[in-house]
């Protein structure tokens, strides 16, 4: 599956994928890793993690800067 890059910002912000606010909930580590962007030089790797809700939301993050991150989904994840 291709990912895509839904956010970058300062900790905290108001990051959502979908319908959920990302600071608002705990992340569980997946135990899975992803290289983003994918097939550059330039791809830096990324801990899959999933918020347990009633609709399970996954996705890749890593803080890239001091309280800055970026946030991926699979193509396929919760709408924007």
């Amino acid at each position: 599956m291709a990912w895509r890059r839904i956010h970058i910002g300062h900790e905290k912000d108001d990051a959502t994928i979908g319908w959920l606010r990302v600071w608002d909930h705990e992340w569980r580590p997946t135990g899975a890793s992803v290289f983003l962007p994918p097939n550059t030089p330039a791809a830096s790797q990324f801990e899959i993690y999933e918020v347990l809700t009633p609709l399970p939301v996954r996705f890749a993050a890593r803080e890239i800067s001091a309280g800055v991150w970026s946030f991926w989904t699979e193509d396929g994840g919760p709408p924007e």
